[in-house]
Order: C-alpha cells, then sequence, then structure tokens
C-alpha cells in the first residue's frame, strides 16, 4: 500500500521556445505524476499511474508509449529531492572534492551535484540522455531545499527556464487527479 501523505506539487512558470507557459506538478509515491501545461487557451495534461500513461488534449486522448514514461520518470528520478531519496535503490557512490559533493547513480547514469557544505543542489546531469538542469535562487520549503529557478539544458545548451512559484510537500491531492491516478491503476479507460 502507497502512503497517500507522502505527495509533491508545484507550480511553475515556463519559459521555453518563445513561450510562456503556467505547469502545475503533482506527484505521489509509487509514481504517480501529473503534470497541466497552460499555455495560452492551449491546455495538455499528462498523467502516469500504474505503468499506464495518458495525455489529454482539448477532446482528445491518448496513451502514452512506453519510452515516454520511462523517460518522463527518469526526469522526475533527477529532482533533487526524489534523487536522494532514491539513493539507495540506485547505488548512488558519492564523491567529494573540496565545496563539491557528487552524487553519481553509476547503473542509471545520474548525476547530482550540490554544495558539500550546505547540501544545497546545485547541478543534476542525466549522462545518457545528454541533459541536464542548473538550480539558483534556493530557498527553504517546509525544511527542504528547493530552487526558484531551474535551467534545463540539453548539449550544454539552454532549452528552457522554470521558475518555480510555489512548493508543497504531504498535501492532499485534489480529487481528480486521485480519480485519473486510480483509474490508469484499475486500467479502466479514462
Amino acid at each position: 500500500m502507497v502512503d497517500r501523505s507522502v505527495t509533491f506539487h508545484d507550480v511553475r512558470e515556463r519559459q521555453e521556445k518563445g513561450a510562456v507557459s503556467e505547469v502545475e506538478q503533482w506527484r505521489m509515491a509509487g509514481g504517480r505524476m501529473y503534470e497541466k501545461t497552460a499555455a495560452g487557451e492551449e491546455l495538455r495534461v499528462r498523467v502516469v499511474a500504474g505503468g499506464r500513461g495518458i495525455e489529454i488534449a482539448g477532446a482528445q486522448v491518448r496513451p502514452l508509449r512506453p519510452a515516454q514514461i520511462e523517460q518522463w520518470h527518469r526526469k522526475v528520478r533527477l529532482s533533487p529531492l526524489n534523487f536522494e531519496a532514491h539513493a539507495v535503490e540506485m547505488q548512488v557512490v558519492t564523491t567529494r572534492e573540496g565545496e563539491v559533493e557528487r552524487l553519481e547513480a553509476v547503473g542509471e547514469r545520474m548525476v547530482l551535484v550540490r554544495d558539500a557544505r550546505t547540501g544545497i543542489p546545485r547541478r543534476t546531469e542525466d549522462l545518457r540522455l545528454k541533459t541536464a538542469v542548473e538550480f539558483d535562487q534556493p530557498r527553504d520549503a517546509q525544511g527542504r531545499h528547493v530552487p526558484r529557478l531551474e535551467v534545463h539544458l540539453k548539449l550544454d545548451r539552454e532549452v528552457r527556464r522554470d521558475r518555480i512559484g510555489l512548493v508543497e510537500f504531504d498535501r492532499p491531492v485534489p480529487a481528480e487527479v486521485l480519480r485519473l491516478w486510480e483509474a490508469l491503476e484499475a486500467g479502466r479507460g479514462i
């Protein structure tokens, strides 16, 4: 049984390819993910639970392919708090050089770089996909270090910038999100 009290919620403004959108994310233990992206009149929702995923855009609902679900899971795993939570499972090796601590999941080819003294995350890297996220403007949210700004890179070139306005932990998940997760877990149509 998954502890439904362990949740993550954030709201961010995303700047990508000259466009601005608002993104709301919910995550719950057990691989449950929800992301709603609003850009002007366009609304897109992606949901994963129970190994299944869907994308809803307008009146269209389509399944996510297993590769899309796996890639989304990898991106979430690179979130510093998620990376740290799964460190034992991923067999993370930690090295320290001066002011920098490097946590590397060798088998997964993922890296978390953080300040050795404070533990504040600086960067994560997906060595397999050649992507990275740089973290800036750290703040405390319910006793955890979270950035106000994430700069997403591909081959060391910026592809998008997320300004995080709200971060909450262990909040009740909205009923409509829970219904989507439960329907996917039960294998029911949405």
